[in-house]
């Protein structure tokens, strides 16, 4: 799930204090395997989550956490969220809790030309295991938003991991096949990493 939201002008340090504040009610949730708060510039801001399974999605959606951002939002927030419901395509998780700072997050919007939903896949699919051997790569996600549109968020310790990702196999084969599979270059955002609840589904 990805929702992003419009602050209110001058409410862009309230917004991200109320997201941090929010992470140690999401890390008491044993089925959210990821949730990041992201800024995006001084207006836009919003939250990367990922489950295993639909009950422990809507076990988060019930839970403290989201309750309070709800209750909260309409103090920060200009208008209602833009959310987005997405299928995981391929991840990379850390095994472990001592996963270090993350400060720097890459977020690449995909626009599938029709008919080439099934080669994208097979395209973000295939770049998993150089993803893997990426050191400084904290986190990746490969996402499915409809048969049109596509994603890869990752997130990282610092700006020049993000760079060695955003010059690594997978980001330029996606940059490669932009006019045979893609209306148009990936549309490319970095936000900057609020705070982050990462988990491996093994433990």
């Amino acid at each position: 799930m990805f929702t992003r939201w419009v602050v209110r002008p001058g409410k862009d340090a309230q917004a991200g204090d109320l997201l941090r504040d929010a992470l140690p009610l999401v890390m008491l949730e044993s089925g959210t395997l990821a949730w990041v708060p992201l800024r995006f510039n001084a207006s836009d801001f919003g939250v990367f989550a990922c489950f295993p399974n639909l009950v422990s999605l809507l076990s988060h959606l019930d839970g403290p956490a989201h309750r309070i951002l709800l209750d909260k939002a309409p103090l920060v927030v200009d208008g209602e969220p833009q959310v987005n419901e997405l299928d995981v395509v391929a991840e990379k998780l850390p095994a472990h809790w001592s996963y270090g700072p993350i400060t720097q997050g890459l977020l690449l919007n995909l626009k599938v030309k029709p008919d080439q939903d099934l080669r994208v896949r097979a395209l973000l699919t295939a770049g998993f295991e150089e993803v893997q051997r990426q050191v400084g790569t904290t986190a990746w996600f490969a996402l499915r938003i409809d048969p049109e549109r596509y994603a890869s968020f990752a997130v990282f310790a610092d700006k020049r991991a993000r760079f060695a990702h955003l010059t690594g196999t997978l980001e330029t084969d996606l940059a490669r096949h932009a006019l045979s599979l893609l209306r148009g270059l990936p549309k490319l955002e970095m936000p900057r990493v609020l705070a982050a609840k990462l988990l491996s589904p093994i433990g």
